[in-house]
């Protein structure tokens, strides 16, 4: 405890409720330290049926619906490369974390954060919820593609995947004409 006196910041990843079997949780340590900014980062939040759930990013990317939207068209879903939910959840503890800094310079006191996995997941998935919720639009696979801009994806040649992106109608003329020069240099070496 004599540590949360002279700390500005705690940041603990517990299940809800474990460490208050240690008398660690915030109303015990704002007892002692009423100016402690302390951020909980959860699976689920600290209320609700998974609450006591551990939180692992492609859980909470499962079920708040990445994995819906990831993966091949008509395949099966894909883990992405990194575990984006937990990075997107620290850097929304960062943001939280400074807020209540900037709070505590006018105040002098401390608060609590509640930052899960879910809650993040669900929130860096606006575009979709919005499609659903304005226009009915279910979400689907679409592999490397996108479901309005062509040509926005990875193809395959001979050597490998290039990705091309042209998500305006200049950017698509500036590919064309990119595309039409290859094409005339190869059909014509010496040209080039």
């Amino acid at each position: 405890m004599s540590i949360a006196i002279n700390s500005d910041v705690l940041v603990e990843n517990f299940v809800p409720g474990k460490l208050s079997s240690y008398g660690l949780d915030y109303e015990n340590l704002n007892k002692v330290a009423p100016h402690l900014i302390y951020c909980s980062i959860t699976g689920f939040g600290s209320t609700g049926p998974y609450s006591t759930r551990p939180g692992f990013d492609v859980i909470a990317a499962s079920i708040g619906g990445l994995l819906n939207i990831t993966g091949p068209e008509n395949g099966e879903p894909c883990k992405i490369g990194v575990a984006m939910t937990d990075l997107s959840t620290g850097l929304y503890a960062h943001g939280a974390i400074m807020a209540a800094l900037l709070q505590r310079m006018k105040t002098s006191k401390g608060q609590k954060i509640d930052c899960n996995l879910l809650s993040t997941q669900a929130s860096l998935l606006v575009n979709i919820s919005s499609n659903f919720l304005n226009g009915k639009k279910e979400a689907k696979r679409w592999g490397t593609a996108h479901e309005s801009i062509v040509p926005y994806q990875a193809f395959e040649t001979k050597d490998g995947y290039i990705t091309l992106a042209a998500a305006s109608n200049r950017q698509f003329k500036i590919l064309c004409e990119a595309i039409e020069d290859v094409g005339s240099c190869i059909n014509n070496l010496a040209a080039c």
